[in-house]
This record gives C-alpha cells, sequence and structure tokens, in this order.
C-alpha cells in the first residue's frame, strides 16, 4: 500500500482487492466446471483471452518474453475490436473489416501506418486464438477459416553490382 495510507485503510483496501480476485476466480471455476460437465460456455473475446489463451498457450513457458511482449502489444490494438463480442458470434467477415482497418486507417503511436508483416502478426495471432478455442471445442467453427492470409509484398533489394562491390572491397583493402 502507499506510504501515506494507514493500516486501516490499507486493510480495506487489500480486502476489496482480494474480493474481487475471489469473484473473478469463481466465474472462471464455474466456467470451466460448466465445460467439463460438457456444456459450451459463453467466452467473450476479452475473457477467453485473459482466462484461457493467455495463460495456456502465451505464458505457460515454451516463449521468450519478447514473443509475449509482441502478443500483449498487438492485443492492445485488437481488444478495442472484439472484447465483448461473444468468442463464437466472431464473424470471418468481422476479422476482415479489422484486418482492413489496420491496413487502410490504424496509424502507429508515431503516425505511420502498419507495415505488411505486422498485419500478419495480427492475422496469425486471430488463427492461433480461434485455432486453440476450436480445439478445446469452445466454437463451433473457425472464422478464420473465411478469412485469406494477408500478403506480405517483398521490397526490391537494392544491391551494388558486381563491378560495384569489387571497387567497394578494394577501397576497403587500402
Amino acid at each position: 500500500p502507499p506510504e501515506d495510507m494507514t493500516p486501516a485503510k490499507a486493510r480495506k483496501e487489500a480486502q476489496l482487492v482480494a474480493a474481487d480476485w475471489e469473484a473473478e476466480q469463481k466465474e472462471a471455476f464455474e466456467r470451466q466446471k460448466a465445460q467439463q460437465e460438457g456444456h459450451k460456455t459463453d467466452y467473450t473475446f476479452g475473457q477467453f483471452v485473459d482466462e484461457v489463451w493467455g495463460p495456456l498457450c502465451v505464458r505457460d513457458g515454451s516463449h521468450r518474453p519478447s514473443t509475449i511482449a509482441m502478443y500483449t502489444n498487438i492485443l492492445k490494438v485488437m481488444r478495442p475490436h472484439f472484447e465483448e463480442q461473444p468468442l463464437a458470434e466472431i464473424t470471418g467477415i468481422q476479422i476482415s473489416k479489422y484486418l482492413t482497418w489496420l491496413r487502410n486507417d490504424y496509424r502507429t503511436n508515431f503516425g505511420k501506418p502498419l507495415a505488411d508483416k505486422s498485419i500478419k502478426h495480427h492475422y496469425n495471432i486471430l488463427s492461433f486464438i480461434f485455432g486453440y478455442a476450436e480445439k478445446q471445442d469452445l466454437i463451433d467453427k473457425n472464422p478464420m477459416r473465411k478469412v485469406d492470409s494477408p500478403k506480405v509484398r517483398r521490397r526490391a533489394v537494392d544491391a551494388l553490382s558486381e563491378d560495384d562491390a569489387r571497387r567497394f572491397f578494394r577501397e576497403l583493402g587500402e
């Protein structure tokens, strides 16, 4: 707790945080219990990412910190578009619209559009999320099967000609 907080206020704050945490855990337990009993659970996209995909697929100890950081940063952009939607109701058209928005309208903090490779990362993470949801029988159909993978355009390399390269290395040797 902050240093200026009295012990009584700190205890009260801790109790409120603990109560919230217990409620979240109870809800997750009830959802898991319903799933084990054969009932489909109605996860929203945000709940699924937080409670299932994140802990079991991302923070499972098999990924490097840089990979986890990349997923986290991409989810900051992705979540507002799908957060409250039921996972099973997200369609391929909605995902295609999201990818089009990324390509045409989204700008980074520096005001630049996303590179093709970054859009491909968004596509891959969505594929990973919905693939895992399908594997766990939380959705009947994977909407990513209806979405074409974004193409990554390769830039032409401006390389030295063979004669220029020889001259360059000759100059380096002197």
